[in-house]
């Protein structure tokens, strides 16, 4: 049990529902449903009767809310106490993708035991909520696959990437070595919107041509069921899933793919934030 399923829990029991407390804390619905079902096995009870019409806490999860929510809200008082009473440590609030959490975790955690001078404060949510904090000016870095929408703020390109695509087994591509763009006209494709609107996709593509979700775990139904393909990056590929097979795409386009690191003006006029923002992204650079 940890302080993260604990907040988990108590969004749901507020929300009565698995989708909004997602999207209150802007993480994947996926994220949220394991987290519960691993509390729920760690404590051996049912926490929530589930419905169609909503979720209800169980006995047992009334009697473990009155608790989790005060734990909860303790928490962050103490989180908040000590960040503004530390002044021998520099602070440095970074957003990462949750699809590239578990690609760049080990880089971070090394980071954070070297720099013992910075209290580096993470937040690991979807894209589009990555570039509205940056823009709200609540965090001092992004990482991000999409910078569009603060490409004056480039600082520097993390990871270079190739393209991907993943599908069935019973897929008659999944023989390949690689697949071309050539050999995946007629395919359907969904896409993952990473907490941006759908809308935004259909600049690029028809509805004949495939679809946008917002949660994983209905892609990857999609492709089991060999009903779509998912184009990703390589570097999202961070474990394979039974049954689905990962082909690089070929490209005669020239194009390079990277994540980008980006980063406040102000923060760059700060020598020790810059120092700290260059190490993190040397560091990050790392990752392989």
């Amino acid at each position: 049990m940890d302080i993260k399923q604990l907040r988990y829990f108590v969004e749901v029991a507020k929300h009565r529902s698995v989708q909004n407390a997602a999207d209150a804390l802007f993480v994947s619905r996926q994220c949220i449903s394991k987290s519960i079902q691993n509390l729920e096995k760690s404590i051996n009870h049912d926490l929530f009767l589930r419905s169609n019409e909503g979720m209800e806490l169980s006995e047992a999860g009334m009697k473990f809310y009155s608790k989790a929510e005060k734990i909860v809200e303790a928490f962050d008082s103490l989180s908040s106490e000590m960040r503004s009473c530390d002044v021998t440590r520099t602070p440095l609030d970074i957003c990462i993708p949750e699809t590239l959490q578990s690609f760049y975790q080990r880089k971070i955690d090394e980071f954070e035991s070297k720099y013992k001078n910075c209290l580096l404060n993470v937040t690991v949510c979807k894209d589009a909520r990555a570039h509205d904090l940056f823009s709200k000016r609540e965090v001092d870095l992004i990482i991000t696959w999409n910078d569009q929408n603060n490409s004056k703020n480039i600082f520097d390109t993390v990871t270079m990437y190739e393209p991907y695509v993943a599908m069935s087994k019973n897929n008659p591509l999944s023989v390949k070595k690689s697949v071309t763009a050539e050999d995946l006209k007629g395919s359907k494709f969904v896409y993952y919107s990473d907490g941006y609107p759908k809308n935004l996709f259909m600049k690029y593509f028809s509805k004949e041509d495939g679809c946008v979700m917002d949660d994983m775990l209905m892609i990857y139904s999609l492709i089991y069921e060999n009903k779509a393909v998912f184009p990703l990056p390589r570097i999202a590929v961070t474990s394979f899933v039974k049954d689905i097979v990962y082909l690089p795409v070929e490209s005669n386009s020239g194009n390079v793919f990277g994540t980008k690191a980006i980063v406040r003006e102000d923060v760059l006029m700060n020598p020790l934030k810059k120092t700290l923002c260059v190490a993190l992204i040397n560091k990050l650079k790392e990752a392989v």
